[in-house]
């Protein structure tokens, strides 16, 4: 038997993983991949905080990517069979390829990859909504991320980072 352990991003939805398996937690490390993210400084800063919230240590594993490369996540598993972990439990929500402008944060993807590497990757937020996924954490009493998910809003005038790229590039005509 292999080691196991969560991705850990900083968001919302990988903020839910730790809650789902409190009960057995202690089994699981806890991995950050730094892949020149946009964002990198925020979502560490609050992986990082989720980790303490659990004890636990955040292992960072740098990679070095493009952010916001397609196809990450198969990069990612990659690297963690290497690392030799069996089991890996990620906070994907993606059901379908179709919607899935990664090509690799879904569902479909991720399982039929992960069977070509013979990892066990468990998905267990795939199709929850984000208002579930919200409603859950609220639940814990637990909303610190680097992302608040109004940023699918047009209208949104947060001050997170991702609410306030979406707004310079809907003014600068990319959107």
């Amino acid at each position: 038997m292999g080691k196991k352990c969560m991705t850990i991003s900083g968001g919302f939805d990988s903020g839910c993983l730790p809650f789902l398996f409190e009960e057995r937690v202690n089994e699981y490390d806890f991995i950050f991949f730094n892949y020149n993210q946009l964002y990198l400084v925020k979502e560490k800063e609050k992986a990082q905080f989720l980790a303490d919230h659990f004890h636990k240590e955040l292992i960072v594993i740098e990679m070095n990517l493009v952010h916001d490369q397609e196809r990450r996540n198969f990069l990612f598993l990659s690297k963690l069979k290497e690392l030799k972990y069996s089991e890996v439990i990620m906070g994907n929500r993606g059901l379908l390829p179709l919607f899935d402008q990664y090509k690799d944060s879904n569902f479909v993807s991720l399982k039929l990859f992960s069977s070509l590497l013979h990892l066990d990757v468990k998905l267990p937020v795939v199709g929850w909504t984000k208002k579930r996924v919200l409603s859950f954490l609220k639940e814990k009493k637990y909303l610190d991320f680097y992302n608040c998910y109004l940023n699918n809003s047009d209208m949104s005038e947060c001050d997170c980072p991702n609410c306030k790229e979406l707004q310079i590039l809907k003014r600068k005509g990319f959107l």
